[in-house]
């Protein structure tokens, strides 16, 4: 039997196992290695990931809508996610990125509101995606103006 186990786990694995001694797994191996967590400010309000930039007019136009500024948005690439907070209190947009595999195809996060879209050009072009858009923006909009909740 102890051939079977062994075939399994290494043995280290194995003695710490035989000592009573639990291993744990490290969630976020990359802050391991260099990475800089990263601190959201509280008046950040909308955090948007994309590769592509967001200065593009229908961005300001978006933000001017909602009452918000620039310097109420954090634009994170893709692979920064992992260097977020666990909990924080702003509207998370997904421009034109897929959802990670962590995140719910729809809805919230540990009640972190999520929006998804086309590229910020594709939207524009949109007016269908824009509604759309739109209607998620006022849904969440007690995220973006707290002084009001």
């Amino acid at each position: 039997m102890n051939k079977l186990i062994l075939s399994n786990m290494n043995h280290r694995d194995w003695y710490l196992e035989q000592l009573g001694i639990t291993q744990y797994t490290v969630r976020r191996p990359a802050s391991l290695m260099g990475e800089v967590a990263i601190t959201l400010t509280p008046e950040i309000r909308l955090l948007t990931v994309s590769a592509e930039s967001t200065e593009e007019k229908i961005f300001d136009d978006i933000l001017k809508a909602i009452r918000l500024t620039r310097q109420n948005v954090l634009t994170l690439k893709p692979e920064q996610l992992i260097m977020l907070p666990e909990q924080f209190n702003a509207v998370v947009w997904f421009i034109n990125q897929p959802l990670p595999e962590s995140w719910p195809a729809g809805g919230s996060v540990n009640n972190r509101p999520t929006i998804k879209t086309l590229s910020l050009s594709a939207l524009a072009k949109s007016p269908k995606d824009k509604r759309q858009l739109w209607q998620e923006l006022c849904q969440y909009e007690h995220y973006f103006h707290t002084e009001q909740s």
